[in-house]
C-alpha cells in the first residue's frame, strides 16, 4: 500500500490544485512502426539525465507521487536504469509502458518499477502484423519481469483489425493468467487513426465481449466496467465528462515541456512553470485510458476506485 508520507502528498497536491502524477514520455523514438501509430517518424529534442533528475526533484517537492514513463519506447534511453532509481529515491510510485523487445536485454535496469506493460493488442499473428514482429521476443521479456517480480500487465488497442480477434485474444488472456487493460485507438497531432473509423457495431461487440469475460475472469481486465462503457459512448458521441487533466495530472514531452494531457503539447510550458498550465475545456473528452480513470477516480465514481485500490493493492 502507499505509504503515510505519500498519501500526504497527495492530499496536499489536491488541495494546492497541482498534479499528483506525471506521465513522462521520455523519448518519441521507437523500435517499432505500429500501422496506426506516426509517433516513430518524428523528432524531438531529449532532456539529458541531469535534466530529468532535475524535474523529477521539482514535481517532487510540489505533491508527485506517480511517475509513468512511456515512449515511443523508453528502453531506447541508455539511461533509463539510472532514471527509476532515481525516481524511486524521491519515494515514487514508478511504471512503465514498453513495446517489450529490450525488456530481455535490459531487465537489470527495471529493478525497483511497480508496475510495466508490455503493448499486445491481438493474438500472434494479427500483433506481428500490426506492430511488426517480434511476438515471441516479447513474451520472453515478459517472462523475464515476472521471474524478477516486478507487476506485469498488458496494454492493448481496439482498432478494426485487432478487434475482429478479440474472443482469441482473451483467450490468450486467460491462458497466460496477464491482466489488460483496452485502450481504443486515438487520434492525435501524432497519429492518423482515430475512434471514429472504428466500425461501431463490430467495436460494440468486441466490448460486449470484453465485459462478459471481465465478469467471468474479474482479475484479468484491469477497465472497469464504468470505462469500457465510458468508450462506447465516446464512439456514439454520448461523453461528458469533468477533465481533471492539468490540475491532479500532467504530461511531460520529451524536451521537458509540460502539458495538461498527450492532447495538447501546443499548450506546453516550461517543466518549472506548471501553475500556467491550461485545463482543458469543460466539452474536452477522451479515450485515453489514464485520463479516463483518474477523471473517474477523481470525480469520486466508487466503482472506478474500487476496482484501482483493487488492482493496486499488490504494487506498491
Amino acid at each position: 500500500m502507499l505509504k503515510s508520507g505519500q498519501i500526504f502528498k497527495i492530499t496536499k497536491a489536491i488541495t494546492k490544485n497541482k498534479p499528483f502524477t506525471v506521465f513522462h514520455s521520455i523519448t518519441f523514438k521507437c523500435n517499432k512502426k505500429c500501422s496506426y501509430c506516426g509517433l516513430w517518424k518524428l523528432k524531438r529534442d531529449e532532456m539529458n539525465t541531469n535534466e530529468i533528475k532535475s524535474a523529477m526533484d521539482f514535481f517532487s517537492e510540489n505533491g508527485v507521487v506517480f511517475w509513468s514513463f512511456t515512449g515511443g519506447e523508453p528502453l531506447l534511453r541508455n539511461d533509463i536504469g539510472e532514471l527509476i532509481k532515481y525516481a524511486k529515491s524521491k519515494r515514487m510510485v514508478v511504471s512503465m509502458t514498453t513495446n517489450g523487445i529490450l525488456v530481455k536485454e535490459k531487465i537489470k535496469d527495471l529493478v525497483g518499477l511497480n508496475s510495466i506493460s508490455f503493448s499486445i493488442d491481438s493474438i500472434k499473428e494479427v500483433n506481428d502484423g500490426i506492430r511488426g514482429k517480434g511476438f515471441n521476443k516479447i513474451l520472453e521479456g515478459i517472462k523475464e519481469a515476472k521471474d524478477m517480480g516486478l507487476n506485469v500487465s498488458i496494454t492493448a488497442v481496439l482498432h478494426n483489425q485487432s478487434i475482429k480477434h478479440i474472443n482469441c485474444f482473451l483467450g490468450f488472456i486467460k491462458k497466460t493468467g496477464i491482466p489488460v487493460v483496452f485502450q481504443p485507438v486515438y487520434k492525435d497531432r501524432y497519429t492518423p487513426k482515430s475512434l471514429d473509423e472504428l466500425n461501431e457495431k463490430q467495436f460494440a461487440i468486441a466490448i460486449d465481449e470484453i465485459k462478459k469475460f471481465k465478469t467471468e475472469n474479474r482479475d484479468l481486465v484491469i477497465n472497469s466496467m464504468a470505462s469500457l462503457d465510458w468508450f462506447t459512448k465516446i464512439l456514439k458521441k454520448e461523453a461528458k465528462w469533468r477533465c481533471y487533466a492539468g490540475r491532479y495530472f500532467c504530461w511531460m514531452f520529451p524536451d521537458g515541456k509540460v502539458s495538461s494531457c498527450w492532447f495538447r503539447e501546443e499548450e506546453s510550458v516550461d517543466t518549472y512553470n506548471i501553475n500556467r498550465i491550461k485545463s482543458p475545456k469543460q466539452d474536452c473528452v477522451c479515450s485515453m485510458f489514464c485520463n479516463v480513470r483518474l477523471n473517474q477516480i477523481m470525480s469520486i465514481k466508487p466503482e472506478e476506485i474500487i476496482n484501482s485500490l483493487k488492482r493496486f493493492r499488490g504494487v506498491f
